[in-house]
């Protein structure tokens, strides 16, 4: 294993996160989920990843390629790298970034921010729990349990794969 200084971990995390903003910023909707992915979903499903930003859309997209050439058979653990993130809602950049700072230099602030009367500071804190939101949605729409509880974060089958390749991405 090589060796990596705290200053290559902090200033490497710190080039990644600005990377992931510029693309959040310069995203472009998608004209439509390639065909091989679209199969995997329902019509509801389908549903929940359209409304997604398309910064979202295109992370689950580079999510889902990771977990298909790892499971090409598991086609739950498709269907949750494409849906991993629909509990997210419609975030502004400057909530995702809040976000960010807030897990880093204040980790206990997200409860407090959750009881907030400041709209913009809830939502933050919402965001932070998109795992829960997303599972309530695609029960909702009437998913599988399995892609219920890969969403959800719980420690079944692939959830190490999804996760992988979400940190990956």
């Amino acid at each position: 294993m090589r060796f990596r200084s705290p200053w290559n971990l902090i200033f490497g995390r710190a080039v990644y996160r600005v990377g992931q903003l510029a693309r959040a910023l310069t995203a472009h909707p998608l004209p439509g989920l390639p065909a091989d992915a679209a199969v995997t979903l329902s019509t509801r499903e389908q549903a929940l990843f359209d409304r997604m930003l398309p910064f979202d859309q295109r992370h689950c997209l580079a999510v889902w390629q990771l977990v298909r050439k790892k499971a090409p058979q598991d086609i739950d653990l498709q269907r949750a790298a494409l849906l991993h993130d629909v509990g997210k809602g419609l975030p502004s950049n400057g909530q995702r970034v809040a976000l960010v700072l807030a897990n880093k230099l204040a980790p206990g602030s997200l409860g407090r921010w959750r009881k907030s009367r400041i709209v913009w500071l809830s939502q933050v804190s919402q965001l932070d729990d998109h795992a829960r939101a997303g599972a309530n949605l695609l029960t909702l729409a009437g998913s599988n349990r399995r892609v219920i509880d890969l969403v959800a974060g719980q420690p079944i089958a692939g959830a190490k794969t999804l996760s992988a390749a979400d940190s990956q991405r």
